[in-house]
């Protein structure tokens, strides 16, 4: 594992929807563990319009781990961990969501 505060920023793109809702809190820790105290971290995440969470399979093989958040509720999933949220923005065009935060 990284040293703690080793990173100046982090950039996250439509990752942290591979996790289960119960497991994010800790995943989301240990980014803020290496995360500098002044550090930036940027996430996109999907856009959706529902609160799910599910493995998708092909032809009866689980290929992958999907969950989805409502736009509050991640926000309220980041500041629960410890990081403040500067800013968010929902980008409907691109069918997408950012958030801003910092350690």
């Amino acid at each position: 594992p990284y040293a703690d505060h080793s990173f100046d920023g982090i950039w996250s793109c439509c990752a942290f929807n591979g996790f289960p809702k119960s497991a994010l809190p800790s995943v989301l820790q240990e980014h803020r563990r290496v995360l500098a105290p002044e550090g930036i971290m940027g996430i996109v995440m999907p856009l959706r319009d529902i609160n799910d969470e599910s493995m998708v399979y092909e032809k009866d093989q689980p290929i992958f781990y999907y969950a989805s958040y409502y736009h509050r509720e991640f926000v309220n999933i980041l500041r629960e961990v410890g990081f403040s949220v500067i800013d968010t923005a929902v980008i409907e065009y691109e069918g997408s969501q950012f958030f801003l935060v910092h350690a």
